[in-house]
């Protein structure tokens, strides 16, 4: 018999996070087989102080949505929220938004085991302090282009360069 299928079993441990909102970008999207059929599974890297080196590190959360994407499901919520737009043909490409920011809220759920664990619950926008950044640092990169010369304020003139003609009255009572 070969060793080579032979391993020790070692203890899983994952980094929890505590239940709330966090800035997050999203790492990765990966297609699923559940219970309930095919999922999507959305990672996404959290920066959190680091309490043994007092720095800061990253740790990975996840959340599940379904595989179908209809305008009213969470799939197509967490896609518009990380700043997704919809093709002309009416398709969204999931990949477009991998590596954008956002905020994700994250619940802590137990699992079969009874071990828990951190789950995202819900994805929002980023703060609009960031889209506003993301805005200006496009704009920044297209070539600058020239500001036409403001026009010219209409020169004031004289009342007596035009001549009013006189007009009659007329009494439109009757």
């Amino acid at each position: 018999m070969s060793d080579d299928l032979v391993f020790e079993v070692e203890e899983y441990e994952f980094e929890q996070l505590e239940e709330g909102t966090y800035l997050a970008q999203l790492k990765d999207i990966q297609r699923i087989s559940t219970q309930y059929g095919e999922s999507l599974k959305w990672f996404f890297d959290v920066e959190v102080e680091d309490e043994e080196t007092g720095g800061t590190k990253i740790v990975t959360v996840s959340g599940l949505t379904r595989a179908k994407v209809t305008k009213k499901n969470k799939t197509y919520k967490w896609f518009k929220a990380l700043g997704g737009r919809e093709n002309v043909d009416g398709t969204i490409d999931l990949r477009s938004v991998i590596g954008n920011k956002c905020l994700i809220h994250v619940v802590v759920r137990e699992g079969r085991d009874g071990a828990q664990f951190s789950n995202v619950d819900d994805v929002l926008p980023p703060p609009k302090e960031m889209r506003e950044s993301k805005k200006k640092s496009k704009k920044s990169k297209k070539s600058k282009k020239t500001e036409p010369e403001p026009k010219p304020e209409p020169d004031e003139f004289e009342e007596d360069e035009f001549e009013v003609p006189e007009v009659e009255e007329y009494d439109m009572s009757s």
